[in-house]
């Protein structure tokens, strides 16, 4: 599953920003989000950031973000300078329609 931003077209991954489940202990510590092909997110520290994630309890961490995102709706671009927000539920058909994101198939 790939999304589309409104300014650089399908990306491959979405960026949850730490602040919003771990407040200013993972302020702007970035995690990509995929869509498996089964619809399941899939959460992993973004490289940039691993440096800092490497002294807390990794696993504890994505487990809380892997949860935060099942009622996450909008996350961020994850080409450098661009802060677009993109549609991130895969289930909603109204964001299916104006192509918020697409399949793998369609790309």
């Amino acid at each position: 599953m790939k999304f589309n931003c409104p300014k650089h077209g399908c990306v491959e991954y979405v960026l949850l920003n730490g602040y919003a489940f771990g407040d200013r202990l993972l302020e702007d510590v970035m995690f990509q989000v995929r869509v498996d092909d089964k619809k399941q997110y899939m959460v992993c520290i973004d490289p940039d950031s691993a440096n800092y994630f490497a002294q807390f309890n990794e696993k504890s961490w994505l487990m809380k973000a892997h949860e935060y995102m099942k009622g996450a709706d909008l996350l961020e671009c994850p080409t450098r300078g661009c802060k677009n927000d993109i549609a991130v539920d895969p289930w909603n058909e109204e964001w299916r329609d104006k192509k918020l994101f697409y399949d793998n198939d369609e790309v």
